[in-house]
């Protein structure tokens, strides 16, 4: 994409970078399976050495270095299941945190992308229905204790609390759903003594 003295927008060839002033865009060439699946870039992260990246769609995540080159993806699926890849986190530890939507979890990668460990964030009720709640999470940041990871819960209006021993704690918010009004869903879902709408 290229700007004119005007600010209007052209498209351009996308497979090298173009700097545009102090802007530099890399193309991820994101790896599909099918021709119908669409590229979804969502979030990034940096440390001292790469960028991370995550892709959605493609249930990726994106390791490259600080002049553009991808280095690798990292395939972010459980079995044949999507997980939807999202949010991303360098801990106070320098370790990689990816929130995984559709699954429903908090996950942290070693550095060869390889999940080390997983943090189930769904709800469960305390009830014999045993029903279970993906909160979808979303946006991931780093608490100022530099350990604990809160979350954001894309369907169910919470936020949520990953202490540092691995307990899971949710927050219900008044304000409604995170996200499109049409991801909320109609109707009352009982949670113990709590109901979420």
């Amino acid at each position: 994409m290229e700007i004119d003295m005007d600010m209007q927008f052209t498209e351009t060839n996308c497979t090298a970078p173009s700097t545009l002033g102090n802007i530099t865009e890399f193309p991820l060439n994101w790896p599909v399976r099918s021709a119908s699946e669409r590229g979804s870039t969502h979030e990034l992260v940096m440390n001292e050495q790469f960028i991370f990246v995550s892709g959605q769609n493609m249930n990726l995540v994106a390791k490259l270095n600080f002049q553009g080159e991808v280095i690798t993806y990292y395939d972010m699926r459980h079995g044949d299941l999507d997980t939807g890849p999202h949010g991303l986190l360098i801990d106070g530890k320098g370790r990689l945190w990816v929130s995984l939507e559709f699954s429903g979890e908090v996950v942290r990668l070693d550095e060869d992308g390889n999940i080390v460990q997983r943090v189930d964030v769904r709800i469960h009720t305390n009830d014999a229905s045993g029903f279970i709640l993906n909160t979808a999470p979303h946006g991931i940041g780093l608490d100022a204790d530099g350990e604990s990871i809160w979350f954001t819960g894309k369907r169910t209006s919470t936020i949520g609390k990953i202490s540092a021993d691995g307990t899971v704690t949710h927050y219900e918010l008044a304000t409604g759903c995170f996200t499109d009004i049409s991801e909320c869903r109609q109707g009352n879902r009982d949670l113990g003594n709590r109901t979420i709408r």
